[in-house]
């Protein structure tokens, strides 16, 4: 009963991890297309503010999905005090990116200072990769019960989020200092956008990555059609 109350918990603890990175890898995809829309210039001042706000749903869901989980996915790694700050500061960080962002994408739309409100939400996208790696790279460490037939397709989703990391880290960089620039009055409008494609292409690589490490967990656990779990009497 204990056992299968356990893998119940997995299992929800699981489904909701890839729910939420599935829908910030979403607003990845469309942040890459918007961006891609806005540098060959159709409308690249719509589609940036656009871009912007989308990242930072998607932040929002994550982040969501990150705290409601919190003490689930404690449960699951190392004891250690500082991985609970690195991991609570990452889902603030997304959290309040996203609400941020998605402010500052709706004042750019209405035309208010967007040259100057959509580089300052380049550098915000970029503190917030950065601050969110820690949460990131405590999903990778969970301590998931994977089958012995299923370890190397988990060893596989382990290493690619991993690579997806530090992605991510150089991606944040990058991002600030395209920030800067672009306040600076270098090609701001094309700095931005850049600096948006590749922010979107992170976060759909690391939504990709979670969702993958999640799933091999989750198809270890799930049974064949056809055949229940019997409790035993």
């Amino acid at each position: 009963m204990v056992t299968a109350t356990m893998h119940s918990r997995e299992k929800r603890l699981e489904r909701a991890l890839v729910g939420g990175a599935i829908t910030a890898a979403a607003s990845g995809v469309a942040a890459v297309i918007l961006s891609i829309l806005g540098l060959v210039h159709i409308g690249p001042l719509l589609m940036t503010p656009i871009a912007a706000i989308v990242i930072g749903a998607g932040l929002l869901s994550e982040s969501g999905t990150l705290a409601a989980e919190y003490s689930e996915i404690l449960s699951k790694t190392r004891r250690n005090r500082w991985r609970k700050v690195e991991f609570g500061s990452g889902a603030s960080a997304e959290m309040l990116a996203g609400i941020a962002v998605i402010t500052l994408g709706i004042l750019s739309l209405l035309n208010l200072q967007p040259l100057v409100l959509l580089p300052v939400s380049v550098i915000t996208l970029g503190a917030c990769l950065l601050l969110s790696t820690g949460a990131k790279a405590l999903l990778n460490s969970m301590r998931l019960e994977i089958p012995e037939n299923h370890r190397r397709a988990e060893m596989v989703a382990h290493t690619t989020l991993r690579g997806a990391i530090w992605v991510q880290v150089i991606v944040g960089l990058a991002a600030i200092v395209l920030g800067i620039l672009a306040l600076a009055g270098w090609v701001p409008l094309i700095l931005t956008l850049v600096a948006m494609l590749a922010i979107g292409a992170s976060i759909l690589l690391t939504g990709a990555a979670v969702s993958a490490r999640m799933l091999s967990a989750y198809t270890a656990h799930t049974p064949p059609k056809g055949i229940s779990h019997r409790s035993s009497i």
